[in-house]
């Protein structure tokens, strides 16, 4: 296997499409891969209809909303038959997060191209399910996912499935941390949280914790990121915690904020959708030497060490006990946030999941008879 085809959906621009896509672009160079890259939708007008600049907010209203979306579509026509056309030059072909185009799959595969599709999130689950989505895992020849809870259904569909970590970026963070920002008062503790709007709900289970948490300890911050322009009904009101926001950010964004942080949060409720999402926010604390408290859902459980590498809550109790041994003790935020740190830098490196995707591809590729058993 020499040459690799990356397929996109939008692109590095997007966090998805950088992390499980385009990060790995210098290393498939630097290991003597030809791996070209290409993505289905334009990115930059999908910003302007979707979140666009003070200057081209005009873009998001009709009719040039209409024109926009036209114009997506007739792009993406035009990628796909590309794909179709030139995708016996490659050895494989990897759909990253391309769950939505079981048609372009198959015509890879009737040109006896092998695929690998990868996946993350829900995007299976009763009620949440992209409509194209299992059949797409049907076309694949190989599949990629980021958790066990998602592994365990997608080998039902296709038993030659594996995992492929999202890394933290920690080199990142490394890189990043000559430069550091410093806090501008040191006498706060700043309890932080990064997602996307679509993921806030999960602050309503610490709600009443951190309520609680604010009330004994006045000096206690609370730091959003992620949380998009509109955050009405989004977040809990809170009444005593004083609470800051970051509407959007990049990869230079996330860690300026990730290390202003003294605890990172991760709640999650105890739900399949939640189980689904995989941890990588709680390796993204770890990459900045920042303890997590974390509910013990999903992968969490296995990759936090509690009271070692991170904490695990699982009720309100628990949560109010481990921030507030957190808050009273700056050595015990500087040890277990060490720990993290040297966990990611052991277990999950650019070059550590970098491994785990050329070995899917590597597998994808074999013939029939020689791809053994999914891992």
């Amino acid at each position: 296997m020499k040459r690799i085809l990356v397929v996109t959906q939008v692109g590095k621009s997007h966090p998805s499409g950088f992390v499980r896509g385009y990060i790995y672009q210098d290393l498939f160079r630097a290991q003597g891969y030809d791996a070209d890259f290409i993505d289905r939708k334009h990115s930059r007008l999908l910003k302007w209809i979707e979140n666009p600049s003070k200057p081209f907010r005009f873009l998001s209203k009709e009719p040039f909303r209409f024109l926009i979306r036209v114009s997506i579509r007739v792009r993406e026509a035009f990628v796909d038959r590309w794909i179709v056309k030139s995708c016996t030059n490659y050895d494989v072909v990897f759909f990253s997060k391309v769950v939505t185009a079981p048609k372009l799959m198959k015509a890879v595969k009737d040109k006896g191209v092998p695929i690998v599709l990868d996946f993350v999130d829900a995007v299976w689950l009763p009620g949440r399910q992209v409509p194209t989505f299992l059949e797409s895992v049907q076309q694949a020849t190989r599949v990629t996912t980021d958790n066990y809870f998602n592994l365990e259904f997608s080998k039902q569909m296709n038993p030659q499935s594996s995992i492929l970590p999202d890394p933290p970026q920690v080199e990142a963070f490394d890189a990043y941390t000559k430069n550091r920002s410093k806090k501008t008062n040191p006498e706060t503790v700043t309890l932080g949280w990064i997602g996307s709007p679509g993921t806030l709900y999960n602050l309503f289970h610490i709600w009443e914790a951190l309520e609680e948490i604010s009330k004994k300890y006045p000096h206690v911050r609370l730091r959003l990121v992620g949380t998009g322009k509109d955050t009405a009904g989004r977040i809990p009101p809170f009444e005593r915690l004083k609470v800051s926001t970051v509407a959007s950010y990049n990869q230079a964004k996330m860690i300026e904020e990730v290390f202003l942080m003294d605890v990172g949060l991760f709640p999650l409720q105890d739900l399949d959708t939640c189980r689904a999402r995989g941890c990588l926010k709680t390796m993204i604390y770890m990459a900045g030497g920042v303890p997590v408290v974390a509910s013990p859902v999903g992968d969490n459980s296995t990759e936090i060490q509690d009271g070692i590498n991170g904490f695990l809550a699982k009720d309100k109790q628990e949560w109010i006990e481990k921030l507030e041994k957190l808050i009273l003790d700056p050595n015990l935020r500087t040890r277990v946030g060490t720990q993290g740190l040297e966990y990611v830098r052991k277990n999950y490196s650019v070059e550590a999941c970098f491994e785990s995707l050329v070995s899917a591809l590597k597998l994808a590729s074999q013939k029939p008879e020689t791809r053994g058993e999914s891992h």
